[in-house]
């Protein structure tokens, strides 16, 4: 179904200053990963919806993990709206032949963002310019089926290889010592919010939600559907 594009909003004064030392870690020949905290309602998703711009105007593409939970037509309403059919889903309901298909299309280059949990990470892009870990401190990016490997620490791998920029997304919350470990071995620059945002109204709405259970979300290239009554796996 169609959406009514949106173009990046006038940031807050905090959300400039934020965006400010993204761009410049951005410059660095040597990439390091960032850590984008702060607390829920700053207009975090506005910051790395602003970065995917600049990713994507440089020719290069942006992969976007989020836990499968998490991908509510909000967030993809969101994305789509700004990006149109640049955008792609996963998740772990396509079949197989959605996942080729989607492969393929990340592989020749009809798509340049890729939404989705861990599985997102292994689409085939040709020159990735940034990997966003949102959510960054969930448990659902650790495997527990083989092969067993922890997202974030792949993410960062990838991001190497490819010499891309590596967001890592939290709300400023208490963490487990874990999270505080790994955050404090992996991130080398931190960028905190602790203002909350006025939140813009989002373009594109998802009708009859609750009498259907099913979210279809269409855009040129495919259609991704969400079957809200059953459960989806949050791990793929």
């Amino acid at each position: 179904k169609p959406y009514t594009r949106t173009e990046a909003f006038s940031p807050t004064k905090e959300q400039a200053a934020a965006l400010a030392a993204l761009r410049e870690e951005m410059q660095q020949e040597k990439k390091r990963p960032v850590l984008l905290h702060g607390v829920t309602g700053s207009g975090k998703t506005e910051i790395y919806l602003q970065m995917i711009a600049d990713v994507l105007e440089m020719g290069k593409q942006a992969v976007v993990l989020v836990p499968e939970i998490a991908l509510t037509p909000l967030i993809l309403e969101r994305f789509l709206s700004r990006f149109g059919e640049k955008v792609s889903v996963t998740h772990s309901r396509l079949s197989t032949g959605e996942r080729v298909d989607q492969w393929k299309r990340a592989r020749d280059g009809e798509i340049s963002v890729i939404i989705g949990p861990r599985s997102a990470l292994f689409l085939p892009f040709a020159d990735i310019g940034a990997i966003i870990i949102d959510e960054a401190h969930e448990t659902s990016y650790l495997s527990d089926v083989t092969p067993k490997y922890d997202a974030r620490e792949a993410a960062e791998k990838l991001a190497e290889a490819a010499q891309a920029d590596l967001y890592e997304i939290k709300p400023k919350i208490p963490y487990t010592r874990a999270d505080l470990d790994w955050t404090d071995k992996k991130s080398r620059s931190s960028v905190e919010m602790n203002d909350k945002a006025s939140r813009p109204a989002i373009a594109g709405k998802v009708e009859n939600m609750e009498e259907y259970g099913i979210v279809f979300i269409g855009f040129a290239g495919g259609i991704i559907g969400l079957n809200q009554e059953k459960p989806m796996n949050q791990g793929h």
